[in-house]
Order: C-alpha cells, then sequence, then structure tokens
C-alpha cells in the first residue's frame, strides 16, 4: 500500500494536483472518506511534494518533461512558506471532477 494512503487512514491530509486526462492511481479515485483532495489542470509544468519540515520542487527539462534531478530542495520557513503559496496558487485554478 502507497505510505501517502498509510497515512492518509491515520489523518493525515493530501492534495495532488494532476493534469486533466492523465491517469491518477486508482486508491486515489478509490478514496473513502479519507483526507485525500484531487484536483485537475490543463497543464502542470512542476512538480512539487513538501510538509511542515522540508519540501521540493521538481522542473521540466529541455523535453518539457519533468526532470526529477533537477529543481529545489529547502527545509527554511520561507521556502516552504513559498512553496505553500504556489500551491495554493494553482490549486485555486484547478477544478474537481470526482
Amino acid at each position: 500500500m502507497n505510505i501517502n494512503l498509510q497515512k492518509a487512514k491515520k489523518g493525515v491530509e493530501f492534495r495532488y494536483i494532476y493534469p486533466k486526462n492523465s491517469d491518477v492511481p486508482e486508491e486515489l479515485r478509490a478514496k473513502k472518506r479519507l483526507p485525500i483532495e484531487v484536483r485537475f489542470l490543463d497543464e502542470v509544468h512542476l512538480s512539487m511534494k513538501f510538509n511542515e519540515k522540508s519540501g521540493g520542487l521538481a522542473l521540466p527539462g529541455l523535453d518539457n518533461k519533468i526532470d526529477y534531478g533537477f529543481g529545489l530542495m529547502g527545509s527554511e520557513s520561507q521556502f516552504l512558506r513559498w512553496m505553500e503559496l504556489l500551491f495554493d496558487y494553482y490549486w485555486e485554478k484547478a477544478e474537481s471532477t470526482f
């Protein structure tokens, strides 16, 4: 079982943004009373993951695909606040479809 799904069963909240028409993992589609929200954007040009302690942001390479070897990581409060603001910006633009 996915580690995030295990944590969600313990009450940890997760929010995901996927590109429209992407293959969303079935465990996220089939969530039952778990604190998981999924939204969609036409295009997503970055990948980010963060919590209250640390975070990372991966950017696209020259082929326009996410390059997980190229990005930013940090644990400073200002960096984490910036990541939160960036995520919230995209979250507000994204649509929920299920």
